[in-house]
């Protein structure tokens, strides 16, 4: 990095460098705009970027390759801990919550909002009592200002377990109480969509009261929550009474059902005292719990609030864009308040670096004028279709750049995706994209959701046309395609005229507990490793020779 920068107070361009422990990123900003932003671990292709001793000097290398003059690079005070990257001392930190409300704030459509920030927990001060980390914050914020009002603490609490291995409770934290449940039930770190995908499954009523006696709520929007490792721990030897595994699934499906209920009260009570203090038509949302889609679908029904953002980037990764803006308009006290809306922030790839990845593998490939034709009638036609253009997504939805694709009719697609191509748990649901002007035929209260942020019910007459994206409750975490997705839209538009369902299945472009690709070379890999049976990749539509599907039996 140190090779790469030259810190000067008249460049136009401001670096942001996201993550905690965590989803490192970078994000390149210029006059207010995103020009670039990527997360690391679509380089270093290690989920979540746990290796987190490169992953920041990657990031960066893929945005700068070249020397460049930076005016300042910041990040959130969380990563002030780390000494092991260049230039520590000139970068500019900033409160983790903030960069998170920036982030979402200055990617809204909105000149005012009302900002709420959830996660695990942000960032710390070392006190009498020891660490006090930040749970959840409340904001105000209009054109470049973002002032807090309250934020809500928890204080560290370290223990050792049987193994002598360290666990850490941070109390009031809507988010570590999520994942300690997911955790309970048998997922791994950073997991909790498997929770809320097996939710839908159980009975919410189960172990709501066993729970919810660790939860106090009190008038002053402060949630005090002691339901920690300890607790969880006792509560499941105390439950626990299912021997084979499926009693086992259901049981951890009603625990699941109950946590993600009384996570939804918690959100909802934090968002009601919020527009008691802030009144305001438009909500911005960030931090990791953001990430809960079936809590946001139900945000308008259960609060005053009408407009709703969530930028795809709203955990970690997004720390990168929020610190970047802080930077931006900390500088820049007069410019006129810029709104930089698209998801897609990757690298946009030449025709001839797609055609040498293809070249390299020797992958069976046709150019066509007509790709949107084509691909629709794979689809139609059964075919599981891997789909790569433009410039990739930031966050963790694929939104139709780096998206697997196939024909929502086919009710076996659920199954068959889960088992053989993603090879993950058969419980798993998958999104429906849609033309946003048919959303409202499809689904009950919904509105414009771009992002794949929000889950809503799928009206029973229309649950039968689109079978393989219905999940066990007659929901669908949905994604609106737009114009201002040209591609998606045009694709979808093409599967529309053929069969009069404005929907397909979308799902990312990667296998379980891997990244999503970024580059052509990420792409082929994966298409010739799995049971995915064409490629499309710019105007190329790829598919496997015998030698090629020797690679994926």
């Amino acid at each position: 990095m140190g090779k790469k920068i030259v810190i000067d107070p008249k460049s136009r361009l401001y670096l942001g460098i996201g993550g905690s422990t965590h989803d490192f990123s970078a994000c390149l900003l210029k006059d207010g705009k995103i020009v670039s932003a990527i997360e690391s671990e679509r380089i270093s292709r290690v989920k979540h970027s746990l290796d987190m001793f490169s992953p920041i000097n990657s990031s960066i290398k893929y945005l700068l390759p070249q020397r460049t003059k930076i005016n300042e690079i910041s990040s959130s005070d969380i990563l002030n801990i780390y000494n092991w990257y260049d230039y520590k001392d000139q970068i500019k930190f900033y409160n983790h919550h903030l960069c998170h409300a920036a982030s979402s704030f200055f990617t809204s459509p909105f000149k005012e909002a009302a900002v709420f920030v959830c996660d695990g927990l942000g960032s710390y001060n070392h006190t009498s009592k020891g660490y006090e980390y930040e749970t959840y914050s409340y904001y105000s914020a209009k054109n470049r200002h973002i002032n807090l009002i309250k934020k809500n603490v928890g204080f560290v609490n370290e223990q050792l377990d049987e193994t002598h291995v360290h666990s850490i409770d941070v109390p009031n934290s809507l988010g570590l109480f999520y994942n300690t449940i997911t955790k309970l039930i048998g997922f791994g770190f950073l997991q909790d969509g498997k929770t809320m995908g097996l939710s839908a499954y159980g009975n919410s009523n189960k172990y709501y009261k066993q729970i919810i006696e660790y939860f106090s709520f009190k008038p002053s929007g402060i949630i005090n929550i002691s339901f920690g490792e300890k607790e969880a721990k006792l509560f499941y030897e105390q439950n626990n009474r299912y021997k084979s595994s499926k009693t086992r699934l259901e049981f951890h499906a009603n625990i699941a059902a109950s946590s993600q209920r009384i996570l939804e009260e918690c959100y909802f009570y934090c968002l009601n005292y919020l527009y008691k203090v802030a009144p305001n038509d438009n909500l911005c949302i960030s931090g990791g719990v953001a990430l809960n889609s079936v809590a946001n679908g139900k945000i308008t029904q259960n609060t005053p609030f009408k407009n709703i953002h969530i930028f795809p980037a709203c955990g970690d990764a997004g720390i990168a864009i929020g610190s970047a803006y802080l930077s931006y308009y900390k500088a820049n006290r007069r410019r006129v308040l810029v709104k930089n809306q698209s998801p897609f922030l990757g690298k946009n790839y030449s025709k001839s670096a797609i055609l040498s990845a293809l070249r390299a593998k020797r992958v069976k490939h046709v150019e066509t004028t007509n790709v949107y034709t084509k691909t629709s009638k794979l689809l139609t036609n059964g075919k599981i279709v891997a789909w790569f253009q433009g410039r990739s997504e930031i966050g963790p939805r694929a939104l139709g750049h780096r998206s697997i694709l196939v024909d929502p009719r086919k009710r076996w697609m659920k199954d068959y995706l889960n088992k053989k191509v993603k090879k993950r748990e058969p419980f798993r649901p998958f999104a429906p994209a849609i033309l946003e002007e048919y959303v409202s035929e499809f689904f009950e209260k919904s509105r414009r959701s771009p992002y794949m942020q929000e889950v809503f019910t799928i009206k029973e007459p229309m649950q039968k046309f689109i079978p393989a994206v219905v999940h066990v409750d007659g929901t669908g975490r949905i994604q609106t395609v737009g114009p201002d997705n040209e591609k998606f839209y045009r694709l979808i538009k093409s599967f529309y005229k053929n069969t009069g369902v404005p929907v397909v299945l979308n799902t990312s472009f990667n296998v379980n507990s891997m990244p999503i690709v970024e580059t052509p070379e990420d792409a082929i890999e994966c298409f010739l490793q799995t049971k995915i049976d064409a490629l499309v990749i710019g105007n190329f539509i790829c598919t496997k020779t015998n030698d090629n599907r020797k690679t994926n039996k």
